[in-house]
């Protein structure tokens, strides 16, 4: 899934963001 500023962002089993990443790098994990 990526939204309008071409971020993607990866979903665990729950549907939980565990990770927000663009062209930069990962941003942060949230747990």
């Amino acid at each position: 899934m990526a939204d309008a500023n071409g971020q993607t962002y990866i979903y665990d089993a729950e549907n939980k963001m565990v990770t927000a990443s663009n062209a930069s790098g990962t941003l942060g994990q949230i747990r």
